[in-house]
């Protein structure tokens, strides 16, 4: 049937609809969509009827009633009055409740009645899906319109792109969901090369190390490596040459307190940084500027103010403070300074008792090794009267708590109170770590006459041999 088919219809309809027959033309969209209806029967003759029976959703008052869903209302050709049931029956859908019927054999009528429009669809677009009660295409996300063609996005969340021929938004890579409005970002282990999630309901972001950069600390934020210092794209870090240092190479490399003198000559006893290749990071020194110039300090008493009977551990990792007082810089420190085949090492030792009462040798070929810290130096420095510094060599360091000496009944280091590396506690090698006595003095072989500990000052130096 067309709509020219339908034209005495119309003339009907505006009888009972209160149509203007002159402008039924404007109607013609909904004669069209009757057309497709029609089409889409199965059958040319569809009488359907309006029964009578208790609405439970109106306290069962009795009402007009149709049961059958929407999209088979909108094909009935005629309504005509039907039965009464005295109950509501199950159903396994909700029907059609009215205390408007309407009886008709028109066409034009029952379109209108029911609002069959949406019931002529045949397909939904994009994922979407006819629902028969009401007529209508129930749309996937993102999907809208009568038919599932419209982008209900209009766009994209924190730069992402959308693309309308598929409804989809490009999100960044730490932004999700379809409008990129949610972070992706859950855990550390979303951020890449060590980095840290910081903010996930503001900045989404991650807290990057290193040279790395970007949301997700996936960028490398370097270019290129100054001074013939080589790029690694992978780990995003320059290899610099020996004498250069620093982020991109730029900074000159000190590797220990003579560097700095050589950088300035008029540099000052104070604490520097050096970085050497155990220490690429740094490692903070005293550096003795004045007196044996370029020397790195590795212990220092000054007065009796810091305890020295110390644990193996306390010796091993250094305690004291550096910029101020006494200190011991630490056996594993030196150890990994001076234990190089291809760098040689010299220590000074300076012991001061008094103006009159000093003593103070350069001996060569000095380090540490192994675990237990073993001493290597090619002399000792002799201070009369049977009395010697450091003479134990290939003798390993020893504490109270881990007794590495020679003697097998005594503990040297427990005995003196300091750690120290011993030949023996009788043979006149005298700890430099050694406890102050509580009544301020100490018998030393080096004088005849007692000492002031408290007056006693001592220094090991360590410098590379050029």
């Amino acid at each position: 049937m067309s709509c020219k088919d339908l034209d005495r219809y119309w003339l009907k309809c505006a009888h009972y609809v209160g149509f203007n027959c002159k402008s039924h033309e404007s109607h013609k969209k909904g004669c069209e969509v009757k057309v497709s209806l029609m089409r889409f029967a199965t059958v040319t003759a569809f009488s359907c009827s309006f029964g009578r029976e208790p609405d439970p959703k109106k306290n069962g008052i009795i009402r007009w009633v149709m049961p059958l869903n929407h999209r088979l209302r909108c094909q009935c050709t005629s309504i005509y009055p039907g039965g009464m049931n005295t109950y509501t029956p199950e159903r396994a859908f909700d029907p059609f409740y009215t205390d408007h019927p309407l009886f008709t054999d028109l066409d034009c009528e029952i379109f209108n009645y029911f609002d069959c429009e949406n019931c002529s669809l045949t397909n939904c677009e994009n994922g979407g899906t006819f629902i028969d009660d009401p007529c209508h295409c129930s749309c996937a996300p993102k999907w809208t319109g009568k038919t599932c063609t419209e982008c209900a996005l209009t766009g994209c969340e924190n730069g992402g792109t959308l693309d309308a021929a598929t409804c989809k938004c490009t999100c960044p890579k730490q932004w999700m969901r379809n409008d990129c409005a949610e972070c992706a970002l859950r855990t550390d282990k979303d951020c890449a090369h060590g980095g840290s999630l910081s903010d996930t309901t503001s900045a989404c972001k991650c807290t990057c190390t290193g040279n790395w950069t970007g949301n997700t600390c996936t960028e490398c934020a370097l270019t290129e490596c100054k001074n013939g210092g080589t790029f690694d794209a992978t780990t995003c870090m320059c290899t610099c040459p020996k004498q250069w240092m620093g982020i991109i190479c730029a900074e000159t490399r000190h590797y220990d307190c003579q560097d700095y003198l050589k950088a300035n000559s008029n540099s000052m006893n104070d604490v520097y940084t050096i970085y050497t290749s155990k220490y690429p990071r740094g490692l903070d020194v005293y550096c003795d500027m004045k007196h044996w110039k370029g020397s790195i300090v590795i212990q220092k008493r000054v007065s009796g103010d810091l305890r020295f009977t110390r644990g193996w551990d306390e010796y091993r990792d250094g305690f004291g403070n550096l910029d101020n007082g006494s200190f011991w810089l630490g056996n594993e420190r030196v150890r990994q300074l001076t234990d190089d085949q291809d760098t040689k090492w010299e220590i000074r030792v300076t012991v001061r008792a008094s103006s009159t009462n000093k003593w103070s040798d350069i001996i060569g070929n000095f380090r540490l090794s192994g675990e237990n810290y073993t001493l290597h130096a090619d002399g000792s420095v002799d201070c009369g009267n049977g009395g010697v510094f450091f003479s134990a060599h290939g003798k390993p360091f020893s504490t109270y708590d881990r007794d590495n000496d020679d003697e097998s009944v005594r503990n040297c280091a427990e005995e003196s109170h300091g750690g120290w590396w011993f030949d023996g506690c009788d043979d006149g090698e005298i700890n430099l770590n050694a406890e102050y006595t509580t009544d301020g003095v100490l018998n030393i072989p080096c004088c005849p006459n007692q000492i002031d500990r408290t007056r006693l000052q001592t220094r090991l130096k360590i410098k590379r041999m050029l």
